[in-house]
């Protein structure tokens, strides 16, 4: 335990690993968050900002705060007042234009595209029974040789 104010304030000034990143945000706010929480957000986006030290994430304590913040709705009391106020339960309060549009091109890639699909065609109904088929010849001319 540092002893000294400059001890302390180089242990809060000092970057966090990913582990203890979802420690601070546990233990500071009560919010529930993972290493691997904090791991997926660093690929797919919308985790809290952070920095690189060769192959090594490091957050900055106030990034934290900051994210969690952004989490979290206006105190309300009840979910109607949510609907009330425009902001949808489901999604971050703070989300901006460009993390929308971010996130539909995410949604796309990964073919989540919020639009139906079109129905399927006989071709690809008729895979799963060629894959069988094909199987089955590959399985007969092993026991034939």
């Amino acid at each position: 335990m540092p002893n000294t104010i400059e001890e302390q304030a180089a242990a809060l000034a000092r970057l966090l690993r990913r582990s203890e990143a979802a420690e601070y945000i546990r233990d500071r706010w009560g919010y529930p968050c993972s290493r691997a929480t904090l791991a997926k957000l660093a690929v797919v986006g919308g985790g809290p900002v952070f920095r690189r030290a060769g192959r090594f994430p490091m957050y900055d304590r106030a990034d934290l705060d900051d994210w969690v913040r952004r989490k979290l709705s206006v105190p309300v009391g009840s979910t109607s007042e949510l609907a009330g106020a425009g902001v949808p339960p489901a999604f971050d309060v703070a989300e901006t234009p460009v993390e929308a549009c971010d996130r539909e091109d995410r949604m796309k890639r990964h073919n989540h595209d919020p639009e139906p699909a079109a129905p399927p065609t006989a071709d690809a109904r008729s895979v799963k029974p060629q894959r069988r088929r094909r199987r089955a010849n590959t399985e007969q001319a092993t026991r034939e040789a």
